[in-house]
């Protein structure tokens, strides 16, 4: 008898309806030009997206702290919030946004909630962003920012148990930040990585070429030619993966990168790592930030993932 799999808990269906009415208020946003030639279309789409309700409604923390580090081209911002009781771990945070876009403080309500209910550091990287500052920009920001983190975190925090988090263009810069890490030793300081909906090949997956959403990372990567861009510091999919450790990939069935995560997912056990698929139908890209459901549930499994990583680490 043929067994038909499920990829998710089939009554996770009952709250689609409800994440597409949630959804619609939001449209405008998610249906940006994809095809991002020129500063001043960055900066225009920086704009709108800025000014959304979504990005309005974002809740700020007021202990968050801004620190400027030495990058590797100038001042590197750093947003951190410090936990109320002795911290037990540091959450690497780098945001979402297409590579051209967002900042540190758009995860301050997810970042805030590690640190109160986790007693986690949140440390959110502010790396430089495309078109201005195109590939490998935002990933050597993304390591050196770890780096700084390693070096001082005994003293500044008293632990050095690293979580990686990252969303969307986040996700992508995280792992290919985190291969670096890897090939100088330092793989062991990481305890687990909860990667939404990222982009890890920027060749294009079939779901990516299926909503035609492959040119939107152009002006990250030009002038990088196209033979070149399955290496693994840019599409990570194609990597060495070993060595690594735990991770969760969230994404909805609807997104664009949908096939990004399974195809990750999978090569990333077959490397000999731990990792978990976490999928929620009807939900597309950035599917967390809606009101919704859905959302809600996505990072109540990954916070509920961090804290046992964080507890397994002793």
């Amino acid at each position: 008898m043929i067994m038909k799999a499920r990829l998710y808990d089939p009554r996770l269906d009952m709250f689609i309806a409800e994440m597409r009415e949630a959804f619609e208020p939001f449209k405008a946003m998610f249906e940006q030009p994809v095809a991002i030639t020129t500063q001043q279309d960055a900066l225009r789409v920086r704009e709108v997206v800025r000014q959304s309700a979504i990005s309005m409604a974002r809740p700020t923390a007021a202990n968050a702290e801004e620190r400027i580090i030495a990058g590797p081209a100038g001042d590197l911002r750093l947003r951190i919030i410090a936990p109320p009781r002795t911290p037990r771990c540091i959450a690497i945070d780098v945001h979402g946004g297409a590579f051209y876009m967002g900042e540190p403080a758009q995860n301050d309500g997810f970042n805030a909630r590690l640190a109160a209910e986790l007693s986690a550091v949140t440390v959110s990287v502010d790396y430089r962003l495309a078109p201005e500052n195109p590939y490998p920009a935002g990933v050597d920001d993304c390591e050196a920012a770890i780096l700084w983190v390693l070096r001082n975190a005994r003293r500044e925090w008293g632990v050095e148990r690293l979580i990686l988090l990252g969303q969307s263009a986040g996700s992508t810069l995280a792992v290919a930040a985190l291969l670096r890490l890897r090939d100088k030793g330092l793989a062991e300081f990481f305890i687990g990585a909860s990667l939404y909906y990222g982009t890890y090949d920027l060749t294009g997956t079939p779901s990516q070429i299926a909503q035609d959403r492959v040119a939107v990372r152009e002006i990250y990567l030009h002038p990088v030619p196209p033979a070149e861009r399955k290496k693994p510091d840019i599409s990570p999919l194609y990597g060495d993966l070993k060595s690594l450790p735990p991770a969760l990939f969230t994404v909805g069935t609807e997104d664009y990168v949908f096939d990004d995560s399974l195809f990750m997912h999978m090569r990333w056990i077959a490397a000999g790592n731990e990792s978990e698929l976490a999928i929620y139908p009807g939900c597309g890209h950035a599917f967390n930030l809606i009101p919704a459901t859905l959302g809600q549930m996505a990072d109540d499994r990954a916070v509920a993932w961090i804290a046992e990583r964080i507890a397994g680490a002793g």
